[in-house]
């Protein structure tokens, strides 16, 4: 409304419905580290720390990934490679540009990005082996689930798990690709069972994170749902 004053008459950024402010992003930061650490120590965890520390993890993964994904595909690539390509991988991450703001908005980027990126190594790891590591698809899988709770556009990166899985089991009896995807999907559901039942919740519906009820600089209740504004 006109006249209003933000961060005095309303939480800007924030979501609200019936009355109530709510968080828009996904709760699994909080679930996971925030509200664990002020049970155990009294205190409140700083969100530049754990911003820094989840892009430092994210780049692990991420570099871990690329090695794997050249080391699998290009074997005889030399080794000035590998080191040019992550420096440029990690530059191009934006991950010191986030650090350097290291707020909320950050924080549930790095929380997220540090989970799809250890999912995809872990996913692949299990894959790539000659014997199918069942161990490690189970806790791949359930990082890539829990990115979507950290920030809802997230779910692209397991989207990218349909057209590898398609090009892998095509080839395969159906008997052999039974399992791994059960394994797979279990994390999954499991996940999504909770994400919905938690957006019923606070917004009546099980597929609104809140998005259409964020106060921001756009009218998100009439244009929550266009490429310009995922959240």
């Amino acid at each position: 409304e006109k006249g209003l004053v933000r961060d005095r008459d309303y939480i800007f950024d924030a979501a609200y419905h019936d009355g109530a402010y709510y968080v828009y992003f996904g709760v699994i930061p909080a679930l996971l580290l925030f509200v664990p650490f002020t049970l155990c120590t009294g205190m409140y965890l700083s969100t530049g720390f754990v911003t820094f520390a989840f892009f430092g993890i994210y780049l692990i993964f991420l570099n871990a990934l690329l090695i794997k994904c050249i080391h699998k595909i290009l074997p005889e690539t030399p080794f000035g490679a590998y080191v040019l390509g992550t420096l440029m991988l990690d530059a191009a991450s934006a991950a010191l540009c986030f650090v350097s703001r290291a707020r909320f908005y950050e924080m549930v980027y790095a929380v997220g990005l540090a989970c799809s990126a250890a999912g995809w190594y872990l996913l692949l790891s299990a894959f790539w082996k000659e014997k199918t590591g069942y161990v490690r698809i189970f806790p791949g899988a359930l990082l890539l689930a829990l990115a979507v709770g950290c920030r809802p556009t997230m779910v692209f990166y397991s989207l990218l798990l349909i057209p590898y899985l398609i090009f892998r089991f095509r080839s395969r009896p159906l008997k052999e690709n039974i399992k791994p995807l059960l394994v797979l999907a279990v994390p999954y559901i499991c996940v999504a069972v909770l994400l919905m039942w938690y957006n019923l919740a606070r917004f009546g519906s099980v597929v609104n994170f809140g998005q259409n009820y964020q106060l921001t600089v756009t009218d998100m209740a009439g244009d929550s749902y266009k490429l310009s504004t995922l959240p």
